[in-house]
């Protein structure tokens, strides 16, 4: 549950990087969305098998 949280944490870090403009403009921004899209699925995954594993 904890590297849920964890995970969850660091999309909101990398969401409001993705906001803020130019101390950001470095970062790749579209590589950066595609793999908080790929960090959304593997939480869903995670919170799927985690709720089988509780019922």
């Amino acid at each position: 549950m904890a590297a849920m949280h964890e995970a969850v944490d660091l999309m909101n870090i990398v969401m409001l990087a993705l906001k803020d403009g130019p101390r950001f403009d470095h970062i790749d921004k579209a590589k950066m969305l595609k793999e908080v899209k790929d960090a959304e699925t593997a939480i869903a995954n995670l919170r799927a098998t985690v709720e089988t594993m509780i019922v």
